[in-house]
């Protein structure tokens, strides 16, 4: 069970549908992989603490819309302490279950394109293994 104030060692992701989003050849995330959205000016999350591995790409599969019916292939990992170390903030927002926002965003695009630059250098990218035959 997740408390409900995200603590600052719980490991959030960031599930990514498009390649230009991340960098295998580095293994870097790309700064707009984590832009917030026009809408809301918030970028969607999910708190994956205590999940295995399987457990977090199902719970992506499940809940990212993916209109061209792909796989989920990668996804940035950050700690609600790195979050909260660029002055952002990470904000619980059920259903589904286990997501959250990065909230706090600047509304200045300059700014807030700076704090997205300082999550990507953070983030931990994983990618999905090729399945096997």
């Amino acid at each position: 069970m997740l408390a409900p104030d995200p603590a600052p060692d719980e490991v959030t992701s960031r599930y990514l549908r498009h390649s230009n989003q991340y960098a295998p050849s580095n293994g870097r995330v790309k700064p707009h992989a984590l832009h917030p959205a026009p809408a809301d000016h918030k970028t969607s999350v999910f708190r994956v603490q205590g999940l295995t591995e399987s457990e977090i790409w199902s719970l992506g599969d499940e809940h990212i819309l993916n209109p061209s019916g792909s796989e989920l292939r990668a996804r940035a990992e950050l700690l609600v302490a790195q979050i909260l170390g660029v002055g952002l903030q990470v904000e619980p927002q059920e259903p589904p279950q286990r997501h959250a926002n990065i909230g706090g965003w600047p509304a200045e695009k300059d700014e807030w394109m700076l704090k997205a630059q300082e999550l990507a250098a953070v983030a931990t990218l994983r990618l999905r293994a090729a399945p096997t035959a």
